[in-house]
């Protein structure tokens, strides 16, 4: 199976002994996983995200396509990093600054909640590019 071959890849069978103080297994995946799967210098990672939308009026209908495309930056974050924490970031100043009032886990469905988030994420670069058909 190859999520077996992927584990034995990545060292996970392997008799030799781990250097880890102390950890969880998630830990030790981790170490194994930063010791095998780390960029070469200059390599960065990428991600796309591309959602579609069949929008239904009561007299037309729009077919929207949204795309993400966002890279690492060589040598500094990678693009995972910055798509996942910045908008974690963004959220928790909102918190803090009290423009989200709503406590608990909130999921971001609200404009007032998501919106500043996206504006602020343009601003260094990451958006979603909308095209409407």
């Amino acid at each position: 199976a190859p999520a077996i071959a992927n584990l034995e890849w990545l060292g996970l069978f392997a008799d030799e002994p781990i250097s880890l103080t102390r950890g969880s297994n998630a830990d030790i995946l981790a170490k194994r996983m930063l010791e095998k799967c780390g960029y070469a210098d200059g390599e960065r990672d990428m991600i796309v995200m591309k959602h579609e939308f069949l929008i239904r009026y009561d007299n037309r209908e729009e077919h929207v396509h949204s795309t993400l495309v966002e890279y690492g930056i060589p040598g500094g974050d990678s693009a995972m990093a910055r798509t996942v924490g910045l908008p974690l970031a963004i959220a928790t100043r909102m918190v803090l600054d009290g423009r989200i009032v709503e406590r608990g886990v909130v999921t971001p469905v609200k404009p007032g909640i998501y919106n500043p988030i996206l504006d602020e994420l343009e601003g260094v670069g990451i958006f979603f590019d909308d095209r409407v058909e």
